[in-house]
């Protein structure tokens, strides 16, 4: 049975009560679309699995390869990732987290797929590093609330709640043919916690003195500065908050002085040059703002949006040393900046035909 026009909760309720293959979840979600929900399904019977993506008025079915799907806030099919995706949604909180699915699932044994999938969505690293800035880029973020792994092989569901990286949190087991529930893993520790706890002080001193002003003035920003000095917070925060704090004083010096202590202390966070980039900018040094943005291409971890805006702002950079002295240099390197700017966004556009 097709069922169309059926709210999104209620649609999955009816998979759920009355689907046990995935052929069945096949025809129900036939011709059934949102504004763009991706539901992944598990199949005891079929001992498999499939994310549907039900956006643009159709529903695209993506299969298990390799025992393995998964999906962010990313489409998986080419159609759904390129022509119905913009170029800023692949950027760094989703890519990241895209890339550090695979690379778990690459390297972590499936000797005991439920311990997988708990190391899975509990992870906080970025890369190599522990987490980044914010703790929001990883699988188990800031904005995490609850975390589930539904085991249908075995009829179990382990999950975890809290207000934020729930997956750190005690993980409790719930045995559907008993009905009881265990502890299945005790709470962790959140990498840097202290410095995870300073920084929520930090964004409460914000929200309390600064959030409702249309505009910082100088007495603020030196305020901000000495409450960042007191808190012990991840270096790489610090020094980003006390450069911008000095961006905005105008003092060139400590911006620049913090900037570089910021790339130096994450040196593959692509953040760290924008940083950098901007003091340049606003001083009017166009070709050291390029330069920031060339070593960011060079050293750091770049997703397809982080390309398309640093060939933008290079674009950007280059008019304005065109208008400071025209050279023929200038513009060769804006129509070459061009074309790769052309050539990047084209998955991203939608096609005729």
């Amino acid at each position: 049975m097709n069922v169309t026009g059926m709210p999104m909760p209620f649609e999955l309720r009816y998979v759920m009560e009355n689907a046990d293959e995935l052929s069945e979840v096949d025809k129900i979600f036939n011709n059934y679309s949102t504004h763009g929900w991706f539901i992944t399904v598990g199949s005891n019977k079929d001992q498999s699995g499939a994310m549907y993506e039900l956006t643009r008025g159709q529903c695209i079915k993506n299969k298990m390869q390799d025992n393995y799907v998964g999906v962010t806030n990313l489409a998986v099919s080419e159609k759904g990732r390129y022509e119905y995706s913009p170029i800023n949604m692949h950027g760094e909180r989703n890519i990241t987290r895209e890339d550090k699915l695979k690379e778990l699932y690459q390297n972590i044994s499936n000797e005991n797929l439920v311990d997988k999938a708990y190391q899975m969505v509990s992870s906080t690293t970025y890369y190599e590093l522990p987490h980044d800035t914010s703790w929001g880029c990883s699988i188990n973020n800031d904005i995490t609330v609850k975390s589930c792994i539904m085991d249908n092989t075995n009829q179990k569901i382990y999950f975890a709640y809290g207000e934020m990286l729930a997956g750190c949190n005690q993980f409790l087991e719930y045995d559907l043919a008993t009905q009881d529930v265990s502890v299945y893993k005790e709470k962790q520790t959140i990498p840097d916690e202290d410095y995870l706890k300073n920084r929520l002080v930090f964004k409460k001193w914000y929200r309390e003195n600064c959030s409702e002003k249309k505009k910082l003035e100088k007495e603020d920003y030196l305020q901000m500065i000495e409450k960042v000095n007191q808190l012990e917070l991840q270096p790489a925060y610090k020094y980003n908050l006390l450069s911008r704090c000095y961006i905005n004083l105008e003092n060139k010096e400590k911006a620049n002085e913090y900037a570089s202590k910021y790339i130096a202390e994450m040196p593959t966070f692509g953040s760290a040059y924008m940083t950098q980039f901007t003091i340049s900018r606003l001083s009017k040094d166009y070709e050291k703002a390029i330069q920031s943005i060339q070593e960011m291409l060079e050293k750091a971890h770049n997703t397809p949006s982080d390309y398309f805006w640093a060939k933008r702002q290079m674009i950007l950079m280059y008019d304005k040393l065109q208008a400071q002295s025209p050279k023929e240099e200038y513009v060769n390197k804006i129509k070459v900046l061009n074309e790769e700017l052309k050539e990047l966004c084209k998955p991203f556009f939608l096609r005729n035909g």
